[in-house]
């Protein structure tokens, strides 16, 4: 057992034997029968609960800082803490009414403190209903319950600290949202304006968390023959298919591992053994590194030598993924003298295993890691200043265009997979969805982004052609918001998830609101409003809204 265990043991025992007495029958008297012992006991008489919720409060602040517990669990022990904490004011004295007041009003702190960590997410009810045996205590029994009832939630949230260490709030409620979900709106952890490497698979939304350091001398896989192998070059070996008859680790279970990357990574795998994982600076939860989540993966930030890359994990099995992302790979090396707006990434295969499975290790992909603001964010700050974003929206189509003459597509065109640099230059992220050649007569294994797709789309459509429709959501909207920039507030209303469309508006394209507003306008956007009505009337792979007819519309 470790220092910080053997600690809590000893700080529970005591401050149990300090908070008993007054509970149980007769042990008050046999206590203070004893002349040693009853004189502590006068002494502490006063002071013993501020002790103790002091005493708490040190340990709760040590546990934090050093990673043996998370937020999660943290506003857990921080609901006991309080619980003894108030009772604290029956010694000084105050009326018992206001004593009770008092309880009530701590407990509703720490449920709004809860509330506003999760807003937006599903799983409060699990926490919030604490609430009703604490206010119902509060109400009906003696208050030295209450104190029993702190002390006990307080103890359980660290004595199941090696199952939830290192949970924050908003990456417990994450998997239930997803799993809620189970949809391409599911959430992400990608912040607005955050830099991201490469987007997680299918879903969009955002925000993460954190985990202890565990043991690491667990089973480890047999090392490469060569003694320093890059994650740029990894060693030749068979790439098997990942494993499929166990469940695969969920965003959590990641997290949790990449808090011990020597643990957590392959032996094939050395230098990214050694890198250092940055934590996500735009998520405001201490100890964060999920950089960005979604359907089919986590992504997280590595540091090695002063270069940084994005790892993605997945969290999602699908078909043939080794020969699927190694026609990608190969696909886009062959196109890199073209310098199209993709990262080259290598597909690893049994590179990351978790402490839910430490016998199965499974793929991951590791890429460049890519500087700048999703386009939301970008639109968002560039509202003054029209010029730049028609520069962006023509920047956008001529790249789209030459990645068409590559005969590939995307696959998922949306705001937060195209990632603008500094220098204004974009990049496109998140390559689950992607179209190669070499997929011809293949289905698509995911749908991209409802508030972006042709609304038929379907697994049959899969073609160099697959980026049409979400190509014109995406040229007229910034054109769009570039003539009026009233448009991006009264439709897009702060949604990361979309631009000024949402699916609504292209399964029944004659009661869009935006749609016929652009349809008033002159010019341009009034034609590409007319276009993107057509284009609904056809089906999702229509030649019609090429980008090459996009650009001589």
């Amino acid at each position: 057992m470790k220092a910080f265990g053997k600690f809590l043991i000893i700080l529970f025992i005591i401050s149990l034997l300090l908070l008993l007495p007054p509970v149980v029958p007769g042990a008050a008297a046999i206590i203070l029968g004893t002349s040693t012992v009853s004189g502590i006991y006068q002494l502490l008489e006063q002071y013993a609960l501020m002790g103790i919720a002091a005493a708490f409060a040190v340990t709760l602040a040590y546990a934090l800082a050093r990673r043996h517990m998370g937020t999660h669990r943290g506003l857990y022990a921080l609901y006991g803490l309080a619980l003894i904490a108030v009772n604290y004011l029956s010694g000084n004295p105050l009326p018992p009414l206001y004593i009770r007041l008092a309880a009530l009003a701590a407990i509703a702190a720490v449920d709004a403190a809860y509330v506003a960590a999760v807003w937006g997410r599903l799983r409060r009810i699990s926490f919030l209903s604490m609430s009703i045996p604490a206010v119902y205590l509060v109400i009906a029994y003696p208050l030295y319950y209450l104190e029993l009832a702190g002390f006990a939630v307080f103890v359980l949230s660290f004595s199941v600290m090696r199952r939830t260490v290192g949970d924050s709030v908003v990456s417990v409620n994450l998997d239930t949202v997803r799993r809620a979900s189970g949809n391409k709106s599911a959430p992400s952890t990608r912040q607005p304006g955050s830099v991201i490497g490469n987007a997680a698979g299918g879903g969009k939304g955002r925000k993460a968390r954190r985990l202890e350091a565990a043991a690491a001398a667990s089973a480890s896989q047999p090392a490469a023959p060569s003694p320093k192998p890059s994650p740029a070059q990894p060693p030749k070996r068979k790439q098997a298919e990942p494993p499929s008859n166990v469940p695969w680790p969920a965003q959590s279970d990641y997290a949790r591992a990449m808090q011990n990357i020597a643990f957590s990574i392959s032996a094939s795998y050395p230098e990214m053994r050694s890198s250092k994982v940055v934590p996500n600076p735009y998520v405001k939860l201490a100890g964060n590194i999920v950089y960005s989540s979604g359907n089919y993966g986590t992504i997280f930030k590595l540091e090695n030598g002063g270069s940084a890359q994005a790892l993605k994990c997945f969290t999602r099995s699908k078909p043939d993924i080794n020969g699927r992302y190694s026609s990608i790979s190969k696909e886009l090396k062959s196109l890199s003298r073209k310098k199209l707006a993709f990262v080259d990434f290598q597909y690893l295969p049994g590179a990351i295993r978790t402490f839910k499975e430490p016998s199965m290790f499974f793929p991951v992909l590791l890429m460049d890691w890519v500087e700048g603001s999703n386009l939301n964010t970008y639109v968002s700050e560039h509202l003054r200043s029209p010029e730049s974003l028609k520069r962006m929206a023509s920047s956008f189509l001529d790249e789209m265009v030459r990645i068409r003459k590559a005969g590939i597509a995307h696959g998922d065109i949306a705001g937060d997979n195209i990632v603008i640099g500094t220098a204004g230059g974009l990049t496109l992220v998140d390559y689950d969805g992607m179209y190669v050649p070499a997929f011809r007569g293949f289905k698509s294994q995911e749908l991209g982004h409802d508030n972006f797709q042709h609304p038929a789309r379907g697994s049959d459509d899969f073609s160099e052609r697959l980026d049409n429709f979400s190509i014109l959501v995406t040229y007229l909207s910034l054109l769009a918001v570039a003539g009026d920039q009233s448009l991006w507030g009264k439709y897009n209303k702060g949604d990361q998830d979309c631009l000024i469309f949402r699916k609504a508006d292209f399964q029944n394209p004659s009661q869009s609101t935006v749609l016929k507003e652009l349809g008033r306008q002159k010019g341009k956007v009034r034609d590409l409003a007319a276009l993107m009505e057509d284009s609904l009337r056809h089906p999702p792979l229509w030649s019609g809204c090429d980008p090459q007819q996009i650009l001589k519309a």
